[in-house]
């Protein structure tokens, strides 16, 4: 082999690509984005070329460089590569899997935060459905999803859905979590200030007066404890 293809072969080394691995995952733990955004390129470059386009292995790189991009304000390339990394783990992986669930939440919340809330709404609906294949109707992470649905309909103007959303969230974190649970009380704050913007008064001053017992009785208890 020539010098020029010694080196070309030194480069595609899986260990060199160990590597970079290790050193794009430091940077990104660290949140050093400009460090980590090279590294991932190399990695996925490396992944690409040793595995092909649609291995897990490349989802994953993808994925993890599509969360620089957006940290770096590149969105474009971050919603481009979210959807690459999500077609291929539908593909190899199929719909019901926890790092499908992974990429749908992570370009679910990319597309959010672009306002972009009909399509977030799509991809959230996906995610409640594996949540609750996972975790069952009444966990409280089913909960989280179904309340960060909520938030998109009410960004989207959507208000019935929205309050039907809220209202389950609300009756879920009280049966699974207790009145005084920090998530049950977030839960009556939320559906209190929705009805205070849809103008229904009584409703929301009802929900405050809920909250503040709740309030009232989880600092009794903690004095009691001590």
């Amino acid at each position: 082999m020539t010098d020029s293809a010694h080196s070309q072969s030194d480069a595609n080394h899986p260990a060199n690509l160990d590597d970079l691995l290790k050193r794009a995952e430091l940077c990104l733990r660290q949140g050093k984005y400009e460090e980590a955004e090279p590294l991932y390129e190399q990695v996925l470059s490396l992944r690409k070329s040793l595995l092909g386009d649609e291995h897990p292995d490349v989802a994953k790189t993808l994925n993890n460089l599509a969360i620089v991009y957006a940290h770096r304000g590149k969105d474009e390339l971050a919603e481009t590569l979210y959807q690459q990394a999500l077609a291929i783990r539908k593909k190899t992986l199929g719909d019901i899997d926890p790092l499908t669930y992974t990429t749908l939440h992570n370009l679910g919340s990319h597309y959010a935060r672009q306002r972009k809330y009909k399509q977030a709404i799509v991809l959230f609906q996906e995610v409640l459905t594996i949540r609750k294949k996972f975790s069952g109707d009444e966990h409280p992470k089913t909960a989280d999803a179904l309340n960060r649905l909520a938030i998109l309909y009410e960004h989207q103007g959507q208000d019935d859905q929205a309050e039907q959303l809220y209202q389950q969230v609300l009756a879920i974190r009280q049966k699974v979590l207790g009145d005084e649970h920090p998530d049950t009380a977030n839960s009556l704050h939320n559906l209190a200030v929705y009805y205070i913007d849809q103008q229904r008064y009584q409703q929301a001053e009802a929900l405050y007066e809920r909250l503040l017992t709740s309030r009232k009785n989880l600092q009794r208890g903690t004095v009691q404890n001590l």
